[in-house]
Order: structure tokens, then sequence, then C-alpha cells
């Protein structure tokens, strides 16, 4: 047999026919759209995320105190520190001959400094956060206190009632206080149980 006739052979036997005339390709319309999809896709996460960037901007933006906000926040601080420095180092050295400066200063000098701290969060939330669940006994505690202070000190002029009052509401601040900081009202409760565990134990004696 002759080149020739094998090669008519192999094509009239269709051993030659094309190996990839078989395969489904995509065509140009489907790879189009899958491309258009994806790029759908990718356009909707990006805009996504820049709304959520947006908003945790506004949101920070927000949380800042403006400039009168800060500045009365400034005053008020600066205020509650004078009158604590007065009540510290003016008004505790004679506490036993006159409780009321004590008292009435150190009232005062705790409550510039919670209107300042409102003055920088927002009134709002101050009270929202002192009042919140499992703190708000002590807030209240706190407020009681301070208005029972000023009223036995500047009204009944009271010695022993001012005293008492004082000593309240130096108990409830710090509970207050320790209650923002994580484990702090358990660290406040330890350090007085062994600070009453001392006193019993020298009384004892």
């Amino acid at each position: 047999m002759s080149v020739l006739e094998g090669w008519k052979a192999y094509e009239s036997g269709g051993q030659g026919a094309d190996p990839e005339a078989g395969l489904l390709l995509p065509s140009a319309a489907a790879i189009s759209g899958r491309i258009g999809s994806l790029a759908g896709d990718a356009a909707r996460k990006i805009g996504a995320a820049a709304t959520e960037a947006k908003a945790t901007a506004a949101a920070a933006t927000a949380a800042v105190p403006s400039a009168t906000s800060f500045q009365l926040a400034l005053c008020l601080f600066l205020a509650g520190a004078t009158m604590q420095f007065i009540a510290v180092f003016i008004a505790l050295p004679v506490i036993v001959l006159s409780p009321t400066k004590f008292a009435v200063s150190f009232t005062l000098g705790n409550c510039f400094v919670i209107a300042g701290a409102g003055a920088l969060t927002g009134l709002r939330a101050s009270v929202a956060n002192a009042f919140a669940a499992g703190r708000a006994p002590v807030a209240a505690s706190f407020l009681a206190s301070a208005g029972l202070t000023l009223w036995s000190a500047l009204i009944l002029h009271s010695y022993l009632l001012s005293l008492l009052c004082s000593c309240v509401q130096v108990g409830a601040l710090s509970m207050l206080v320790a209650s923002y900081v994580p484990g702090g009202t358990s660290g406040l409760r330890m350090v007085a149980s062994g600070g009453w565990s001392a006193l019993s134990s020298l009384a004892g004696r």
C-alpha cells in the first residue's frame, strides 16, 4: 500500500478527526457575563466597606467633645480640684473641730468633678452609665449622701451628721469610681475587708 492510499484509509476510518472538536468551549458572551458578575460583586463589597468606614468615622467624630464642652469641663475640673485642695489641706486638719468646712468643700469638689466628666461625655450618656445595671445602687447612694452632707452642714449645722454623711460619701464615691475599672469593685472590697480586720485586731488588743 502506498502512502497516499494509507492516508486515505486513515481519513475514511475517522482516525484523523480533530480531538478538540468535541470540546464545549464557553462563548464570548458567557465569559463577558462572568467577568461582569465578578466586577459587580467586587463593587458591592467595596461600597459596603466604604459605607461602614464612613459610619465609623462619623461615630468617632460625634464622640469627640466640642471646644465649648472641653472648656466647660476644664473649668469644672479646676473648680473641683480647688475645692478638694481646700478640703484636704485646709478643712481636713480641723475636721474634728469643724467638720462642716470639710463636708461642704469635699462635696462641692466631687460634684464639680462629676459635672466636668458629664460635660465631656454628655449628660445623658453620663447618667445612663452611672445608673447602669449593677451600678445604680452605688450612684444613688453617692447622690443621697452628697445631698445629706450639704443639708446637715448648711441647714442643720449638725456636727455628727455632717461627719457621718461625709464618711458615707467617701465610701460611695470610691465604689462608684471602682465600678468603672475592671475588677476594681472586688479589689476595693478586699482592701476594705483587710483594713477592717486590721482595725478589729488592734481594737481587740
